[in-house]
């Protein structure tokens, strides 16, 4: 499988910046494009090649997660709640609960990068 491979590999951060330049793609194709199926391949790959990273660096030992997941959670929650209720009536513009589940999710990324960045330097201190 795909994902066992990773775990041989020494570097893994070029996976985590690929999966984001495929998702950026993904989400370029769906904003300028008509590529639809196209556009969703990227948007998926991307997202699942984000989170193969977070799971390589959590075996790793490199990553604990905490509080941080409980805020990924919600922002996706409400970002995908704004997704769905754009074609439907709401008494506020769906753009709210988009940009609130993007906060979150920005919050989000914040801290986990604040935490990889510390558990690296502990394990760069350690003898």
């Amino acid at each position: 499988m795909w994902f066992v491979k990773i775990k041989l590999m020494q570097n893994i951060k070029p996976f985590l910046y690929i999966g984001i330049l495929v998702l950026a793609l993904g989400v370029f194709l769906r904003i300028f494009s008509s590529f639809f199926i196209l556009s969703l391949f990227f948007i998926i790959a991307g997202a699942l090649m984000k989170i193969t990273y977070i799971f390589a660096i959590y075996k790793r030992g490199e990553y604990k997660p905490g509080s941080e997941l409980l805020l990924l959670g919600i922002g996706l929650s409400v970002f995908f709640t704004g997704v769905y209720f754009k074609y439907h009536f709401l008494p506020f513009h769906h753009a709210y609960l988009l940009a609130t589940g993007g906060i979150f999710k920005m919050v989000f990324i914040f801290m986990f990068i604040q935490k990889t960045r510390k558990s690296a330097t502990k394990v760069l201190i350690q003898p």
